[in-house]
């Protein structure tokens, strides 16, 4: 599953926070994250993420009521 971000000024890179029974596949800094399941379903996931820069962090923005099957 591909997640994105638009764009923040001036960030240098994101941080993004995925469900427990997930993990990130590839590059976890980027304004694009490609998110693997663990063959498990789930229910009401969030995956939340923050610009960040020298100055800090950005208030953080949430995707809610994720929701995954089991793959045969």
């Amino acid at each position: 599953y591909i997640y994105n971000i638009a764009s923040v000024y001036n960030s240098d890179h994101y941080s993004w926070i995925v469900p427990s029974v997930s993990d990130v596949v590839g590059n976890p800094l980027g304004k694009t994250i490609n998110v693997g399941y663990c063959w498990v379903p789930a229910s009401n996931q969030t995956i939340t993420v923050r610009a960040v820069n020298s100055c800090g962090q950005s208030s953080p923005r949430s995707l809610t009521g994720i929701a995954t099957s089991e793959c045969p």
